[in-house]
């Protein structure tokens, strides 16, 4: 299975030039990553179209990097004031979305059902969404499983055992910060817990990603365990040096 790196921006960078330099760079990083290793990079929507335009200009067809949104609407068209469809999205090239982030969890109160009709919007119009799971306070790994069970359990309750399109990144609340790091044998041990349900229940192999607060110094303790998939990095990934090193230790490993 290939490794996946995705950048989240969050709201980030605040203006377009700044924007465009780190995209550039990160795609000029990408241009030297072997085939086993690819990236997804999730900016602020208004940047999103002019990116897709870099990507796939009529003189050359990038493909060492995907978009995705960081949200979606869980209604496919409307009046939803401020909403974005994943027909929006598809339409100006976006491959994945990020859905269940825990900023969007609880912050924004999205619950499981909510986030189940995004999964199931993302869906009907092609679009991988990146499933985030992960126990809100640190706690006993049997009841941090039984939290991030219930939670998948809930999220997927539209998907069918042929449905592929899916990855699943496991981030533990209580460590996004950094001020509280996760032991890498205790995350990769949840991964394959996570792994081994998905198999079981719908008969499926899917990539599941670490996203707790992952930075160049303590990705190397991760890239030790198979079973992790790749990262999804939050405010690392808008760091140029980060980038580089993050980008070149997990495709040499």
């Amino acid at each position: 299975m290939k490794k996946l790196v995705v950048f989240n921006w969050k709201m980030n960078p605040s203006s377009f030039q700044k924007a465009k330099k780190l995209f550039d760079f990160s795609l000029k990083q990408s241009r030297k990553l072997s085939a086993h290793l690819s990236v997804v990079i999730a900016p602020p929507f208004v940047y999103l179209e002019h990116f897709f335009y870099l990507l796939n200009s009529k003189f050359k067809k990038e493909k060492g990097i995907s978009l995705a949104a960081q949200n979606v609407s869980f209604k496919n068209e409307g009046s939803f004031t401020g909403e974005i469809s994943a027909k929006m999205l598809k339409d100006i090239g976006v491959s994945y979305v990020i859905v269940g982030h825990s900023e969007r969890r609880y912050l924004f109160g999205e619950n499981d059902s909510l986030i189940a009709e995004k999964i199931k919007r993302a869906w009907e119009n092609k679009i991988t969404p990146i499933l985030c799971v992960g126990e809100k306070k640190r706690s006993s790994f049997s009841s941090a499983w039984s939290f991030v069970r219930k939670q998948i359990e809930k999220d997927l309750v539209f998907l069918k055992k042929r449905e592929k399109n899916l990855v699943i990144a496991y981030e533990p609340v209580w460590s996004i910060g950094g001020n509280k790091p996760v032991d890498s044998l205790r995350a990769s041990l949840m991964i394959e817990k996570i792994k081994s349900f998905l198999k079981e229940r719908f008969h499926l192999l899917l990539p599941v990603l670490y996203g707790g607060s992952v930075d160049c110094q303590k990705i190397d303790d991760f890239l030790k365990y198979s079973q992790i998939d790749g990262f999804l990095v939050g405010s690392a990934s808008l760091s140029l040096r980060e980038i580089k090193c993050l980008l070149t230790k997990v495709d040499n490993f």
